[in-house]
């Protein structure tokens, strides 16, 4: 048995963010999939964003709700350096009937 979720209060880092989103979207091709919803994005590389452009990241995610982000290389990253960058956004916690890497629940 794992241990229970423990309470944490959650950051809305969207709100620190420059609403140009100069610093994530510098470079970047955007296609919006609706006027309302969704996006596709290539041209950047969400394991290497700043800090500025995390908040940037959490704002345009909760402008567009559905947002793919093309050729990532989080799967060769070091799972320490992929949780870090998840864990920006909130503490990970353990689904009990998913699989995990190897001496991460």
């Amino acid at each position: 048995m794992y241990p229970a979720l423990e309470p944490f209060e959650a950051v809305e880092h969207g709100k620190d963010a420059d609403s140009s989103l100069s610093n994530l979207l510098e470079g970047a091709q955007v296609n919006d999939l609706t006027a309302n919803i969704g996006a596709e994005v290539t041209g950047v590389q969400l394991s290497k964003l700043s800090k500025a452009a995390k908040d940037e990241l959490a704002l345009f995610v909760a402008r567009k709700k559905v947002v793919a982000f093309r050729n990532q290389d989080f799967a060769d990253l070091p799972i320490d350096e992929a949780l870090e960058f998840a864990e920006y956004y909130g503490p990970a916690h353990i689904h009990q009937t998913s699989g995990a890497p190897k001496g991460y629940p």
